[in-house]
């Protein structure tokens, strides 16, 4: 009988575990880059479960990491959706599915989780781009209905002149 499967906030002792799933999902790309950032008689995994361990700043810190564990082992992870879900959470945006997308960013080999978030009938309502080899948000894309009840389109590349107001924030329905 296989035994449950659990999840839980990763601890700085899931780095090693970490680093190694994410550089399989990632089809060995994190791993290239990791090893051009080795010194001399470091390898790329100790860079990776040392940026996973110690670099509070990056995206990929163990923080922003669930773990899946199964007899006591490490199984999986889930990093790229724990940074969706915040981005989306700031924009006030919600969504019920994820579609991941890795790819290069252009005109160079940096590797980018491209996160597509959909409602339940598969409408966009939102698009997230993360560095896959640091885990730091580039790009959001978000879909929402304007005041005047037409789609207005928020991208953070645009300059602010550009941008949509953001969305008012709703007043606590239970306030204290």
């Amino acid at each position: 009988m296989l035994s449950q499967l659990s999840f839980r906030p990763a601890t700085p002792s899931d780095a090693s575990d970490l680093a190694v799933l994410f550089d399989a999902a990632s089809r060995r790309l994190v791993s290239r880059v990791w090893s051009l950032e080795a010194k001399p008689g470091q390898s790329w995994f100790e860079v990776g479960r040392d940026l996973i361990r110690n670099n509070s700043a990056s995206g990929s810190h163990f923080t922003n990491w669930h773990v899946a564990v199964q007899a006591h082992q490490v199984v999986g992870g889930l990093c790229a959706f724990r940074i969706a879900d915040r981005e989306a959470g700031k924009a006030m945006i919600g969504f019920d599915v994820i579609d991941y997308t890795l790819r290069c960013r252009e005109f160079s080999a940096e590797p980018v989780w491209t996160l597509t978030l959909r409602s339940k009938a598969g409408a966009v309502a939102g698009t997230v781009a993360i560095s896959a080899t640091g885990g730091k948000v580039l790009r959001t894309i978000w879909q929402r209905t304007g005041p005047d009840g037409k789609p207005l389109t928020d991208d953070s590349a645009l300059p602010a002149e550009f941008r949509p107001p953001p969305p008012p924030v709703l007043p606590d329905p239970f306030p204290v």
